[in-house]
């Protein structure tokens, strides 16, 4: 989206309805949890690292737009074989 604000582009494609979502968590975050794991647990129960705190695909895509400056559309298309070839910028 940066590139295509920068580029005056009216509208982004984007494969899916948006409306998966995902967590994120800091790369340093989760190296500072596996070697404090590595000290201090000693459980045999699986251990989920995570932040809790989901976001949708849909909204992240609204906030990077928003970050960058992007005022264009952005639209939705139905994924399928040929979906990556059609997320574009136009």
């Amino acid at each position: 989206m940066r590139r295509g604000q920068r580029d005056g582009v009216s509208r982004a494609t984007l494969v899916g309805n948006g409306s998966p979502t995902r967590e994120f968590l800091y790369v340093e975050d989760a190296a500072e949890v596996l070697l404090l794991a590595t000290e201090r647990y000693d459980g045999d129960e699986p251990v989920n690292l995570g932040t809790g705190e989901e976001i949708a695909i849909r909204e992240l895509a609204q906030l990077i737009a928003a970050e960058v400056g992007f005022t264009g559309e952005i639209v939705w298309i139905a994924p399928n074989r040929t979906a990556s070839r059609a997320a574009a910028w136009t």
